[in-house]
């Protein structure tokens, strides 16, 4: 659950995209790649979240309370 709670970290991403593409390092194609990975990983966990608590939201209550 952590892990699902740590992926949407876009903005850093992002700037270290840009960082590489301005130095060089990434061309266009590469840059535009990792943008679009930047954003499906920035949107998806809140749906997988979402999902998530739906289907064992009882069993991670149970298993923390005892």
């Amino acid at each position: 659950m952590i892990a699902m709670a740590m992926i949407p970290r876009g903005e850093v991403g992002l700037i270290f995209a840009e960082l590489g593409r301005v130095s060089k390092i990434f061309n266009n194609e590469i840059y535009a790649g990792m943008v679009i990975v930047i954003a499906f990983t920035t949107l998806l966990p809140p749906f997988m979240m979402k999902w998530f608590y739906g289907r064992y939201g009882d069993r991670v209550l149970t298993a923390a309370h005892g």
